[in-house]
């Protein structure tokens, strides 16, 4: 069955209220011999439509290694990832290890749709950075191969929009799982190498399932949450297998905006401060802002900020306490009894009895 679109588009509400009503039919069909296959292109079509319609998405992850009861490992700490992605390619991401002892910033880049900023704010710089790299772009709207966290493993899995698998070679089953009757299977690659998505009508036909490999790493959302009527990964847990040993990684999405205006800077080349390294592979040059004069000042700026920053020194077991001159003087007056005591002593005995 192939639903057929007409010339008049004031039916577009009914149209697609008609596609999702005989996608799910199809999906719960039995495989009876000369039954309809699954409508390809109509759910393309849909999900194709839906990533359309995602001007922006920007949203806070926290994911953290669960023990074998289920609970999180709070002395590993966790990885927080800032995530923006917009239309034209466009993204910026901060990846922060929170650990015990402190925070550090281990990843932070933009990409404007043209070229891509990796840099390192300066301390008390104001968003300004003292280390910039600048390279063309590589990265497009429907196609990303940088580091990903889980929600945006789910959004775009293998860094593709879900359309997109629809244009080349994977299949389209109905699923195998009983409890949701309603889903379809999305396969891509081999069942050793590629994945499988079980995509979930009720939430904007989003994977509620990623299977990659021979059960090697799933990925199951247990909680979707929404925003601006757009429905989006809230809550899930990753467990991965390797030799027998399971794995798993709980995520949790926070501060989600969908299709929310942007601050004008949010994806644009950051302010090198003087003194900062910058290194453009587009110009195929590389250079200190200001020259070599303005580096070894900011490098003695840096340098006093962390003398005043440091916390001072505590008393341990490797280093004595600061040294009192109540001992010495104690030990000399003591020296001194001694050695009257002493001299008494010989006196007593060369006198005559």
């Amino acid at each position: 069955m192939r639903l057929q679109q007409g010339e008049d588009r004031s039916g577009s509400a009914l149209a697609k209220t008609s596609l999702m009503a005989a996608l799910i039919l199809l999906a719960v069909m039995p495989a009876i011999a000369g039954a309809a296959p699954l409508d390809r292109k109509a759910l393309r079509d849909t999900l194709k439509q839906m990533w359309d319609s995602l001007e922006s998405v920007a949203y806070r992850c926290e994911e953290q290694t669960l023990d074998d009861k289920g609970k999180r490992r709070d002395d590993l700490g966790y990885s927080r990832w800032d995530i923006v992605l917009a239309s034209g390619g466009r993204r910026a991401r901060t990846l922060t290890a929170v650990r015990p002892g402190g925070e550090e910033i281990m990843d932070r880049w933009r990409e404007d749709g043209r070229r891509q900023y990796g840099f390192t704010p300066s301390p008390g710089a104001n968003g300004k950075v003292d280390r910039l790299g600048i390279s063309n772009q590589e990265n497009t709207a429907e196609n990303y191969t940088g580091p990903m966290c889980l929600p945006m493993w789910i959004l775009t899995p293998g860094g593709k929009p879900l359309y997109s698998y629809l244009d080349g070679d994977a299949k389209v089953t109905p699923t195998a799982d009983s409890a949701h009757p309603d889903r379809i299977t999305l396969t891509v690659g081999s069942a050793e190498s590629g994945f499988r998505c079980e995509l979930d009508p009720d939430h904007d036909w989003l994977p509620a399932m990623i299977t990659i490999g021979e059960d090697f790493k799933i990925i199951v959302v247990e909680e979707f949450t929404r925003d601006q009527g757009r429905w989006f990964p809230h809550f899930g847990v990753e467990a991965t297998t390797v030799l027998g040993k399971t794995t798993r990684v709980a995520f949790r999405v926070d501060e989600l905006g969908i299709n929310r205006p942007l601050p004008a800077d949010t994806f644009a080349m950051p302010t090198p401060i003087p003194g900062a390294f910058v290194i453009d592979k587009t110009a195929h040059k590389s250079q200190f802002v200001g020259g070599l004069a303005a580096k070894k000042k900011l490098e003695k700026e840096n340098a006093d900020r962390a003398t005043k920053t440091t916390a001072p020194r505590l008393n341990s077991a490797s280093r004595e306490p600061a040294s009192s001159p109540w001992p010495w003087i104690l030990g000399g007056v003591a020296a001194v009894v001694l050695m009257s005591a002493g001299a008494l002593a010989r006196r007593g005995r060369k006198s005559p009895q």
